[in-house]
């Protein structure tokens, strides 16, 4: 998460730098979001597979009841979701 963040700062500060229309900042940066959290989700994608790494948590709850990995999973992503809508809440404009 961390790179898209950086990614869309980066973005933002070299389009400025460039004295890129804002409208073309705007949509441009938009778009370097979902980019950046698309290549997230492939890369957590492609270590899950690789690696193993949600093994353990869904032999564990699937033992409880099974397809209930599913819930755990979808509440993490949900609550990380809030986290980081509440810490974009504290980003100050610059300037």
């Amino acid at each position: 998460m961390q790179g898209t963040l950086w990614l869309v700062r980066a973005s933002g500060v070299w389009l400025t730098q460039r004295g890129v229309a804002m409208g073309v900042q705007v949509a441009l940066v938009g778009l370097a979001g979902p980019v950046g959290i698309a290549g997230a989700v492939f890369a957590g994608v492609y270590l899950e597979a690789w690696m193993g790494i949600g093994g353990p948590m869904a032999d564990f709850f699937n033992a409880l009841r099974p397809g209930l990995v599913y819930l755990v999973i979808f509440a993490v992503y949900g609550a990380l979701f809030l986290l980081s809508t509440a810490s974009l809440a504290r980003v100050r404009q610059s300037g």
